[in-house]
């Protein structure tokens, strides 16, 4: 895979599995990963390089950041967007999540908090 080539990730047996979800050439990728530390070290690799574009890829068309993200269940979905909300109410520093945990960062010499549930949210409100 070109991204992954561009990253120097090496990908040999990583990727188990890769389809586009949609037929237009425009939409999201699915990766099946062989194994949790496959998608570890690529994610870690993306946020050493702090983003990717289209252009550093080799990719054709208008340059264009490339995203990542973990497949999360709908519950912790709506769990980080409710995280991200309270981030920017609050001006904390960072609303992530990181192996299938959402965590909340309120400033930069804080230890991340782990988000289990709402309630979690309401005690930082």
């Amino acid at each position: 895979m070109k991204i992954f080539t561009a990253m120097q990730i090496q990908t040999t047996n990583m990727v188990m599995e890769s389809f586009r979800l949609d037929k237009n050439g425009e939409g999201p990728i699915l990766l099946k990963m062989q194994s949790e530390q496959a998608k570890r070290d690529v994610i870690k690799r993306i946020k050493d390089l702090k983003g990717i574009s289209t252009r550093q890829c080799g990719l054709e068309g208008s340059d264009r950041k490339i995203y990542f993200n973990e497949d999360l269940p709908m519950s912790k979905r709506v769990l980080f967007k409710m995280a991200r909300e309270l981030k920017k109410q609050k001006g904390y520093k960072a609303a992530f999540y990181l192996n299938g945990s959402v965590y909340i960062k309120t400033n930069e010499n804080e230890q991340a908090i782990k988000i289990k549930c709402e309630s979690h949210l309401d005690k930082l409100r």
